[in-house]
């Protein structure tokens, strides 16, 4: 079966909470994940009322400040990796260096503060959140290489890949399983390759 997410910017979640609150009861949808742009009391109250609601942060991006904003209010985040490449490169600032590098030292306290936490798997790679796990831990909680379980589909472009930073990427098709299968089959023949 498959589980439809949706990724909103936080301007289009306050602006349309009651449309994703229709589908969320039409079981349209299961999850919103909402990127945080900026703190306000409205977000919060929203996001506390959906239950199956994500905050959305990039490392680098979000103040250590922001994220303590968010602490012990139950809410679930995801942190993202920061793509050095392509509108990141542009963006990249000796601020975002400096709030990566507090993000990584400050890990380990923020990890108390929420429901859930959770990465990207470039998050993992940049943050190195295995150096805060046991053996045990890792081998249940790291869901394995991109294409292993998830794909990337970019609904605006109408391409699909193993992750938002493949480059090769594929047209659309109308079979989500078949996409599936090519993306699994691009992640064997890379895991092959390295």
């Amino acid at each position: 079966s498959v589980i439809a997410n949706i990724t909103i910017n936080q301007k289009h979640f306050l602006e349309k909470h009651e449309l994703i609150q229709d589908m969320l009861n039409d079981k349209l949808l299961y999850g919103v994940g909402v990127s945080l742009t900026n703190i306000c009391p409205e977000l919060i109250s929203l996001l506390r009322e959906c239950p199956n609601a994500v905050v959305h942060v990039i490392n680098g991006v979000v103040p250590i400040e922001d994220l303590t904003t968010l602490f012990d209010l139950n809410l679930k985040i995801l942190i993202l990796g920061f793509k050095e490449f392509r509108r990141g490169s542009q963006y990249y600032s000796r601020q975002t260096k400096t709030n990566k590098a507090l993000l990584y030292e400050f890990l380990p306290q923020i990890l108390e503060h929420f429901q859930v936490i959770s990465f990207d798997n470039l998050a993992v790679k940049q943050l190195d959140v295995k150096r805060l796990l046991s053996a045990q831990d890792w081998k249940e909680f790291y869901m394995g290489d991109d294409g292993s379980f998830t794909m990337y589909i970019d609904m605006v472009k109408k391409e699909f890949a193993r992750s938002s930073i493949s480059n090769k990427r594929f047209k659309l098709l109308d079979d989500i399983e078949e996409m599936f299968s090519i993306v699994r089959e691009q992640s064997k023949q890379n895991n092959k390759e390295n």
